[in-house]
């Protein structure tokens, strides 16, 4: 999930400054709905990372083992996403 959230990130970098110059409407619904989408897909994948982290501490009484250690890692790089520029606004 992670991952969707980011490539979602990468179609509004590459394409969100096409919008308005585009007479395509199927591309302008699609980055639309990409940028409809991406904070609320980074949520989501926040609150399921979240709860993984919490059932592996339960689960291993407190310690982390590699899976779970980079499960943590998407965490920081998740909320920059949701704290980034929106990148279909300034244009």
């Amino acid at each position: 999930m992670a991952v969707f959230t980011l490539a979602v990130q990468i179609v509004l970098i590459l394409f969100g400054h096409r919008r308005k110059s585009s007479h395509n409407l199927k591309f302008r619904i699609a980055v639309w709905c990409a940028y409809l989408t991406a904070d609320s897909l980074a949520t989501v994948a926040l609150g399921v990372l979240s709860n993984k982290l919490g059932e592996a501490n339960n689960r291993n009484g407190g310690h982390l083992g590699d899976n779970d250690k980079l499960l943590a890692f998407w965490s920081p790089l998740l909320l920059l996403l949701l704290g980034g520029p929106d990148t279909i606004t300034f244009c």
